[in-house]
């Protein structure tokens, strides 16, 4: 856990004298191990549109955008969190509700999230849409 550490906060020796002296296809590889594969939801659509919408337009490469706390690697240094992001996102299911949710985390994750997501799942259709398709069937309201 002590490296753990060290790592965020950029003081490990190996950080600093030996990783990033690497070959860029070694490091490559140690992401791979350091990156899990994972699933991303929006857990609050209030706090997501503040935060990380706002943020994400004003940050147009995506490159601050905190897509999980978990990821130490992309805590450790702007060189290390530049080469390790895109495959954050090649490794991470995206798992949203509606169409509105798929457009604002698009918009929030900037060009490097747009680039790298290979995993999203969501249903075709609007908030309003499903909204309008529960007002004009009868009966929608009621649980199954």
């Amino acid at each position: 856990m002590t490296l753990l550490l060290q790592l965020c906060r950029g003081r490990s020796p190996i950080v600093n004298q030996g990783l990033l002296r690497l070959p860029r296809e070694i490091r490559d590889k140690i992401y791979t191990f350091a990156i899990p594969k994972g699933k991303w939801r929006i857990t609050d659509i209030d706090e997501f549109e503040q935060d990380n919408l706002t943020r994400g337009i004003g940050d147009p490469s995506g490159f601050y955008y905190p897509l999980s706390k978990d990821l130490v690697v992309l805590r450790v240094n702007k060189q290390m969190r530049r080469e390790a992001l895109p495959l954050a996102y090649r490794r991470t299911t995206f798992i949203l509700d509606d169409l509105d949710d798929v457009i604002k985390l698009l918009i929030a994750i900037g060009q490097v999230g747009r680039d790298n997501i290979e995993s999203l799942q969501f249903p075709w259709e609007s908030r309003a849409d499903m909204e309008l398709t529960r007002e004009s069937v009868p009966g929608s309201d009621d649980p199954l």
